[in-house]
């Protein structure tokens, strides 16, 4: 409506200009605009972002290309490569002479080399009662698929590819495209393969293969230094390995040398958390061989996370030692009062109370740490403070004409008849 009216707009003083000239300009000889070509030129700008969006680019140089380069070449050489590639195996024959001393005998093969680098994001949560620790972290891999390569002068210089793939390590789903190495966390609470997120692999024209993933990792870990809480620093250690191929098939090894980092970012660690990731090291273990004569190779990484220990300090520890004050304050009370002993039972409860609802976060075990001797501790001081207002409030109402108890008179008495029999007899 916009563009007729400016159309019309014009028209009129066209129409104008030329009767002023003895001219005349009729409505039939104006080319109004037209909406339906309009109409397809968005559809056709919206089906080119669309297909933007569901195909990367390939590089660099293919994105600079002109349009419908980078698409053509992705498909050829996807085609040469993928034309008789099987994603459920790898052909381990490449990998044993690339890496062995002398492949044709046993003992000296080695299996491919997949470097493992883990970028440590920030610590999600510790659930100390369940030895579970949550971590956000960067997950890389980097191998060499031999039957990924292609002349990247026969295919105008394209030099890297992007290959999807699904449903964590090996032949994955059927949306994925190529082989991954069966890397796992052996001590784990969740698989990989489902915390983490599926990612596009890079693929270089040697076979190189480096992949990269978000998500979390969630180990179950055998905590050291939990003797100290809350002022603890907690160890783990966790292992990454191959579930189904030994070192004779898949060997792992740390990524540049050690394995992990942390690249600085806006969103990298906590501010307001519990627990904050201190130290981190790694070490590449083998295991011995205790089947078929086949080691196995795993990395260890030993994470240190320190504990804030300033809640606990205002929230129990200060209130334990108020709450044992408070009882002992009974003493100052008359014996007559009724309120000294509600003030010294509630402080038993409170004390109790406080304790209970701390050690939820602690594991039941049999384990003796420093929190629990000091909660131990708290509960007899106003134990005694209940044990003695009561004594005090018995004896201060007592109406006998002694203090001695009338269970312990009968005892006596009991004890000097048996004495008497025994000197009758003799």
């Amino acid at each position: 409506l916009v563009l007729i009216l400016i159309a019309s707009n014009r028209i009129a003083t066209k129409t104008f200009t030329s009767c002023s000239a003895h001219s005349s300009v009729t409505w039939d000889e104006v080319e109004l605009p037209q909406p339906q070509k309009h109409r397809n030129h968005v559809q056709h700008q919206r089906n080119h972002v669309q297909h933007s969006r569901n195909h990367p680019p390939i590089s660099r140089r293919d994105a600079e290309a002109p349009q419908g380069r980078s698409t053509t070449t992705t498909e050829r050489i996807k085609n040469h490569v993928l034309q008789k590639y099987d994603k459920g195996s790898y052909p381990w024959d490449f990998a044993w002479a690339q890496t062995s001393e002398n492949p044709s005998q046993y003992h000296y093969q080695k299996g491919l080399t997949v470097e493992l680098g883990i970028n440590f994001h920030r610590v999600y949560n510790v659930d100390v009662a369940n030895s579970v620790i949550d971590l956000v972290v960067l997950i890389r891999q980097r191998w060499v698929d031999p039957r990924l390569t292609w002349n990247p002068s026969e295919y105008n210089d394209t030099s890297t590819l992007w290959f999807w793939i699904e449903g964590g390590s090996g032949p994955g789903c059927d949306a994925s495209e190529i082989w991954t190495p069966d890397l796992e966390l052996w001590n784990l609470k969740e698989s990989l393969s489902t915390s983490l997120g599926d990612a596009y692999a890079v693929v270089k024209h040697d076979g190189t293969v480096i992949w990269s993933r978000t998500g979390r990792l969630k180990p179950v870990c055998k905590f050291r230094g939990l003797e100290e809480f809350p002022f603890d620093t907690l160890g783990c250690t966790i292992e990454i390995g191959s579930w189904a191929f030994s070192g004779l098939y898949l060997h792992p090894k740390r990524m540049d040398g050690t394995g992990f980092s942390f690249r600085p970012t806006v969103t990298i660690g906590a501010s307001y958390s519990e627990f904050t990731l201190v130290k981190v090291s790694s070490e590449e273990h083998i295991y011995p061989e205790f089947w078929q004569e086949e080691d196995w190779p795993v990395i260890k990484y030993h994470i240190q996370l320190k504990r804030a220990w300033q809640f606990y300090a205002r929230g129990y520890l200060v209130l334990q030692i108020a709450l044992n004050v408070v009882a002992f304050c009974c003493f100052w009370i008359p014996p007559h009062s009724g309120e000294r002993m509600m003030l010294s039972v509630l402080a038993l409860l409170s004390v109790i109370t406080s304790s209970l609802t701390l050690s939820s976060s602690l594991p039941k075990s049999g384990g003796v740490t420093w929190f629990r001797n000091f909660g131990f501790v708290s509960i007899i001081f106003p134990l005694l403070v209940v044990f003695e207002s009561a004594m005090v409030v018995h004896f201060y109402y007592c109406t006998d004409d002694d203090l001695v108890p009338l269970w312990y008179k009968k005892m006596s008495k009991l004890r000097n008849k048996r004495r008497n029999i025994v000197l009758e007899k003799r």
